[in-house]
C-alpha cells in the first residue's frame, strides 16, 4: 500500500516536471524563432531571413540533456520537487540562446560545456547517490581545491591574454579553480559542522577553540588565496557562506554582526589597497562621474537595461554588445534589453521560487549534514545570482562573478550543474523538521526581501529613470538606430537641404550638404555623439516624437528600431547664413539675425566652425583646438555684455519716465577703470556742448550709464535684466543666466554691474531677442528656429503655435530709441566689454518693406568698429533682398 502511494506521488511529480519542461521548451523555441527572424525584421527585407539558424542546434541538445537527466533521476525512485530541475534547465537554455546571439563562437563553446556539464550531472545522479563520499573525504576534496587554486599563482592565465590570471588552461581549454573551490568549501563546511562540532554545547554558550581551528584554517587559507589574486568578489561570497552556515548552527545574531563588520573592513582595505576595488566602488557610488572611464561598464549596463523597457526590443534586435563582457558578468542586462522588464522580473522571480524550494528541502532533512549541505548549496548559488544581478543594477559594487546556469563560463556551468546534482540527490521529499529550522526560515526571509529589492531596482532603471538614461549622449544605440531607421532630413526655410540620411537599411549614413549651417544644425555621428539641432531635435528626427504612439511601439517591437523620422524645416535662410559665415571668416565670434516681429532665426553664424562631413578625420584636432570650433557661439557662447546693456537700460528708464533722450548728462567722455584697464566711449565724441542720452547711445559711453544705474538703484537694474530676458534661456541650447549670481555681484561691485562687467553673462541670441523689442514695436517675440515638420509622404505642418509677442515697452519708447540714431527705420549701436580680452559688440536693425530685422554681432578680441562693419554688411544684404 505504501509503495503504491509513493509510486503515485512520484508519477504525479514526474507529470508536473514534464509540464514545466514543456513550457520551458516552448519558450526557448519561440526565442530561437525570434532570433532567426531578427535580421529580416530589423532590415524589413526577407532576404535577411536565414542568416541566423545555427543556434537551433541548442534545442535538440537541451532536450537530449533533459531526457538524459530524467533517466538518471529515474534510478533514484523517490519523490522529488517538480521545479528543482526545470528552472535551472530553463536558465541554461535561456543563457545558451543569449550567448549564441551575442557571439556565435562563444555560443558554440558554451554548448560544448553544457554537454559536458550534463554528462557529469548524469553520472553524479546515476552513481553518486550516497553523498557520504563527500563527507568522509572532505579534507581530501578541500585540499585538492586549494591546491588547484594555489597553482594559479604560478601557472595562472587569462583566456583573453590579460589579467586577472585566475584560470588554469592549456590548448584552448580553461578552468577557473575558484568556482570548484566554492563548491568544495560548502561541502567541507557542511561536513565539518555536522561531524565535529557539539551543537548542544554551542547552544548553551560553551566555546571550544580547538574545535574551530581546522575550520578557521581552511577558510582563512581559501580567503587568503583569493585576496592574493585580487578576486575579492569571490572572497566576499566565501565570507557570506561561512557566516550563513555558522548562523544556522549557532543561531546567534552576533555571527552576522561580526561578519558584517569584517566585510565592511575588508571592503575599506580593498578600496585603498587594490586599484580594481577602488574603481568598482567609485563606479558604484557615482557611476556618472566617469562614464567613459572606470564607470563605463556600469553606465552602459544601466542604459542597456533602460533600453529594454517593459517588453524588450526582441532577441537579436537590441544592442547589448556595447557593454564589455556582456556574455559573462552582464548577461542579465542583455536579457532585460531584449526581453524587457517583464522577463527580468520573471528571471528574478524564478530564482526566488527555486531558492524557496531548496530552503524547504533543507528544512525537511533529518541529518544535519544533509540539511547544512542543501542550505549551503542553495545559499551559494542564490547569493552569487543576487550579487551579480545587483551589480548589474548598481545595487552593489560589481564583484566579477557569473550568473549561475546562465552566463558564459564553462567552469561556472560545470560547478553549478554539480551543485544542482547534489541538491537533487538530497531532495528526498521527507517531512521531517531539521534542527536548524528557525534560523533557516529567517535567512530565507532575508533572501526573499533581497530579491524584492532587486525587482524594485530593476523597475526603477527600466521605467522610472529610463527616459533620462536613454537620452544620454553616451548611449550608442542612437547611432545604431540611425543606421537601420531612416532619419529625417533638415532643410532651410526655402527647402535647401542641410542634413540627410542616404544608403540602405543597416548602412544609412548622415551627410551635410551645407557646411556653413554646421553651427546650428550640428552633427549626428557615432562615436562622437550629437550636437546642435541634431541633438535637441533627435526625438523628432528619429521618429519617436510627434508621431502616433502605436506606430512607434509597433516599429520598436517588430523591428527593434524607431520608425522613419520626420523631416524638419527651419526658419534659417541659407543664403544669409552663408554670407554671415563669410563675414566671420578668420575671426572668432558670432552673428545672430532675427526677424524682429516673428522671432524667426534667419542666421546663426559662429566662427571658427567645422565641416560635419569631415569630423572623423578632424575630431582630435577639433577637440584640442583652443579656439573651440565645436562651440556654437551664437547660441551657447557666454559673453560679458559690457555696454551692450546700455540701450536696454536707457529704454527701461524711458519707459518709467525717469529720463528722456534729451536729458543732459555729465562728463560724457570720461573713462572707467576695470582691473587696471580703461574703458571709454566706443567712438570718441567731439564738439558737443550739451550732451544727452541720445549722445550716450551714439558714442556708447560708460560714465553716464553707470551714473544712471546708480541713481535709480539696484532694483531698477535687476528689473531691466529680467524684463529683457537676460536671466532666462531662449532656446534649448542657450546657457541660462543667473539672477542670484547677479545680485551677489551687485553687492560686491555695483559700478561694474552697471556697465555689464559683473558675473552676468549673455548669449548673442538673448541679446538679439531683446534687441527685437527696440527694432519692432516694443514687443519681444518668441524665438523660432523650427518652422514645420513633415512625416513620410506627408505635408508640412506647423511645428508649434507660438505665443503672442510679449509687450515690454511702449511703441513710442522703441521709436524714441531708434530716432536717437538718426532715423526711425534703422538702428546702429557699438559697444565694448572686457573679459580677459576685449569684446566688440554691434547691435543693429532695419525696418522696411521687407520686414523688421535685428542683428547682433560679437567679436572676441575684436573692436566695436569691426563688429559694426560685419553687422552693417549683413544688414545691407538684407535690405538689398527687400528691394523690389
Amino acid at each position: 500500500m505504501l509503495t503504491d502511494i509513493l509510486n503515485e506521488r512520484n508519477h504525479h511529480s514526474d507529470r508536473r516536471e514534464a509540464l514545466f519542461i514543456g513550457l520551458a521548451f516552448t519558450f526557448l523555441t519561440l526565442l530561437a524563432a525570434s532570433l532567426s527572424l531578427s535580421t529580416a525584421a530589423r532590415t524589413g527585407r526577407w532576404d535577411g531571413l536565414g542568416d541566423r539558424w545555427a543556434h537551433w542546434l541548442i534545442l535538440p541538445i537541451w532536450l537530449a540533456g533533459y531526457f538524459l537527466l530524467r533517466r538518471g533521476l529515474g534510478r533514484l525512485n523517490f519523490v522529488r520537487d517538480p521545479l528543482l530541475l526545470p528552472i535551472p534547465m530553463l536558465f541554461m537554455g535561456w543563457g545558451l540562446l543569449t550567448i549564441w546571439r551575442l557571439d556565435p563562437g562563444f555560443g558554440l563553446r558554451q554548448s560544448g560545456w553544457f554537454m559536458l556539464a550534463i554528462c557529469c550531472l548524469y553520472f553524479l545522479l546515476a552513481y553518486g547517490r550516497d553523498l557520504g563520499w563527500i563527507r568522509r573525504y572532505r579534507y581530501l576534496w578541500i585540499t585538492l581545491g586549494l591546491f588547484l587554486m594555489a597553482l594559479t599563482l604560478f601557472l595562472g592565465t587569462h583566456p583573453g591574454g590579460g589579467s586577472p590570471r585566475l584560470w588554469l588552461g592549456c590548448c584552448g581549454f580553461y578552468f577557473q579553480p575558484s568556482e570548484a573551490l566554492r563548491l568544495l568549501l560548502v561541502a567541507f563546511l557542511a561536513a565539518f559542522l555536522a561531524d565535529r562540532l557539539p551543537f548542544k554545547a554551542f547552544a548553551q554558550g560553551t566555546w571550544q577553540l580547538q574545535a574551530w581551528l581546522p575550520l578557521l584554517f581552511i577558510w582563512l587559507l581559501s580567503f587568503s588565496l583569493l585576496v592574493v589574486q585580487r578576486d575579492l568578489g569571490t572572497g566576499m561570497l566565501f565570507l557570506a557562506l561561512l557566516t550563513m552556515l555558522l548562523y544556522l548552527v549557532l543561531d546567534r545574531w552576533e555571527i552576522i554582526a561580526i561578519a558584517t563588520v569584517l566585510g565592511f573592513a575588508g571592503g575599506v582595505l580593498g578600496f585603498y589597497l587594490f586599484d580594481v576595488v577602488n574603481v568598482r566602488v567609485a563606479a558604484w557610488l557615482n557611476p556618472f562621474a566617469d562614464p567613459l572611464g572606470g564607470s563605463y561598464q556600469i553606465v552602459q549596463s544601466l542604459i542597456t537595461a533602460a533600453s529594454g523597457g517593459l517588453f524588450g526590443r526582441g532577441l537579436g534586435l537590441g544592442s547589448p554588445g556595447f557593454v564589455p563582457a556582456i556574455h559573462t558578468d552582464f548577461i542579465f542586462t542583455a536579457i532585460v534589453e531584449e526581453h524587457g522588464l517583464l522577463a527580468g522580473l520573471v528571471m528574478i522571480g524564478l530564482w526566488g521560487i527555486w531558492l524557496s524550494r531548496i530552503m524547504s528541502s533543507a528544512s525537511r532533512q533529518r541529518e544535519p549534514f544533509a540539511a547544512l549541505l542543501t542550505a549551503g548549496l542553495g545559499f551559494s548559488l542564490g547569493l552569487q545570482a543576487m550579487l551579480i544581478i545587483g551589480g548589474n543594477l548598481r545595487v552593489f559594487p560589481l564583484v566579477g562573478i557569473t550568473l549561475p546556469f546562465t552566463s558564459y563560463g564553462g567552469s561556472s556551468l560545470l560547478v553549478s550543474c554539480l551543485s544542482l546534482g547534489m541538491l537533487l540527490l538530497l531532495n528526498h521529499g521527507q517531512d521531517i523538521s531539521t534542527p536548524f529550522r528557525a534560523p533557516l526560515l529567517r535567512l530565507h526571509s532575508g533572501m526573499v526581501i533581497a530579491i524584492g529589492f532587486l525587482a524594485v531596482f530593476l523597475g526603477w532603471w527600466t521605467l522610472v529613470d529610463a527616459p533620462e538614461l536613454k537620452a544620454r549622449d553616451d548611449n550608442p544605440r542612437k547611432a545604431v538606430d540611425s543606421r537601420y531607421s531612416l532619419r529625417g532630413s533638415i532643410v532651410d526655410r526655402n527647402g535647401q537641404l542641410l542634413a540627410e540620411s542616404s544608403g540602405s537599411v543597416g548602412s544609412y549614413v548622415r551627410s551635410y550638404p551645407e557646411p556653413a549651417a554646421a553651427p546650428l544644425v550640428g552633427y549626428d555621428l557615432f562615436p562622437y555623439g550629437q550636437a546642435g539641432l541634431e541633438e535637441s531635435l533627435d526625438g523628432i528626427l528619429r521618429g519617436v516624437e510627434r508621431q502616433n504612439e502605436w506606430r512607434i511601439a509597433w516599429s520598436e517591437i517588430l523591428r527593434g528600431v524607431s520608425p522613419t523620422g520626420l523631416d524638419v524645416r527651419l526658419t534659417l535662410d541659407m543664403e544669409l547664413q552663408r554670407h554671415a559665415m563669410e563675414l566671420l571668416s578668420n575671426q572668432r565670434g558670432a552673428i545672430i539675425l532675427l526677424d524682429a516681429n516673428s522671432g524667426e532665426l534667419l542666421s546663426a553664424a559662429s566662427a571658427p566652425s567645422y565641416d560635419a562631413n569631415s569630423l572623423e578625420d578632424q575630431w582630435s584636432d577639433l577637440i584640442s583646438d583652443p579656439n573651440s570650433p565645436l562651440l556654437n557661439r551664437a547660441l551657447q557662447g557666454n559673453y560679458q555684455p559690457g555696454l551692450a546693456l546700455a540701450p536696454f537700460i536707457i529704454a527701461w528708464s524711458l519707459e518709467n519716465q525717469w529720463i528722456s533722450m534729451e536729458t543732459p548728462v555729465k562728463d560724457l567722455n570720461r573713462s572707467l577703470a576695470i582691473d587696471g584697464e580703461e574703458i571709454t566711449c566706443a567712438t570718441p565724441p567731439s564738439g558737443l556742448n550739451n550732451p544727452d542720452y541720445g549722445d550716450v547711445l551714439i558714442y556708447s559711453c560708460p560714465g553716464p550709464i553707470r551714473d544712471l544705474v546708480q541713481e535709480f538703484g539696484i532694483e531698477a537694474y535687476i528689473q531691466t535684466v529680467n524684463q529683457f530676458g537676460f536671466a532666462t534661456p531662449v532656446s534649448p541650447e542657450s546657457v541660462e543666466g543667473n539672477v542670484a549670481d547677479q545680485q551677489i555681484s551687485l553687492n560686491a561691485g555695483f559700478e561694474m554691474a552697471a556697465i555689464g562687467q559683473s558675473t552676468l553673462t549673455v548669449t548673442p541670441v538673448q541679446v538679439a531677442q531683446a534687441l527685437a523689442t527696440l527694432i519692432g514695436d516694443g514687443t519681444r517675440p518668441e524665438l523660432q528656429i523650427v518652422d514645420a515638420i513633415r512625416g513620410e509622404g506627408g505635408q508640412w505642418e506647423r511645428y508649434a503655435d507660438t505665443d503672442l509677442p510679449l509687450a515690454l515697452i511702449l511703441p513710442e519708447t522703441s521709436t524714441e530709441i531708434r530716432s536717437s540714431q538718426g532715423g526711425e527705420d534703422q538702428f546702429s549701436y557699438m559697444a565694448s566689454a572686457l573679459a580677459g580680452e576685449p569684446l566688440g559688440w554691434f547691435l543693429g536693425g532695419t525696418r522696411g518693406i521687407g520686414g523688421d530685422f535685428a542683428v547682433v554681432v560679437v567679436l572676441e578680441n575684436g573692436s566695436p568698429v569691426k563688429a559694426a562693419e560685419v553687422g552693417t554688411a549683413l544688414l545691407e544684404r538684407v535690405r538689398a533682398r527687400s528691394l523690389p
